[in-house]
């Protein structure tokens, strides 16, 4: 198994895309799968952004099975080649929603300015939607680095 290849652009727009061919095989099976992830063009055709295409394979026969088709950032699916069968495999706003914010577990063994527990207080406010509170753990840093 390799893995995609993390490009940073800075022009004409600065971005970060997960780009190249993942090959991934699995010796109990015998199926190979091969991912392209595709980043943003230079023209910016929006169609294949953050894009994901490929397909799952018996290895020995290089038999399709399932075609792969998606956005990596959105939503996955998985046709299946005998019956023309889609599934979802893949669905980022459920997996994203269902992330915990980190916690500091022992807040005495910290600084109340270390960076776990101001931004574990701020993802608390955010993911809770109360932005005032979402702001506080910031507001003492800021104004002593004289930017409140």
């Amino acid at each position: 198994m390799n893995s995609p290849r993390l490009l940073i652009r800075f022009l004409p727009v600065s971005s970060a895309d997960w780009v190249g061919t993942v090959r991934i095989r699995c010796r109990e099976t015998g199926l190979e799968a091969e991912l392209c992830y595709r980043g943003s063009s230079f023209l910016g055709r929006r169609s294949n952004y953050r894009s994901i295409k490929g397909k799952i394979f018996e290895s020995s026969s290089s038999k399709t099975i399932y075609e792969i088709d998606g956005h990596w950032d959105r939503t996955v699916s998985m046709k299946d080649i005998n019956n023309g069968k889609l599934s979802i495999i893949y669905n980022a706003k459920e997996v994203l929603s269902g992330l915990k914010t980190p916690t500091v577990k022992d807040p005495k063994g910290v600084w109340p300015s270390e960076s776990a527990v101001v931004w574990g207080e701020v993802s608390q406010g955010i993911m809770n939607k109360d932005w005032e509170k979402a702001k506080q753990p910031r507001q003492p840093l800021k104004k002593r680095r004289g930017k409140g």
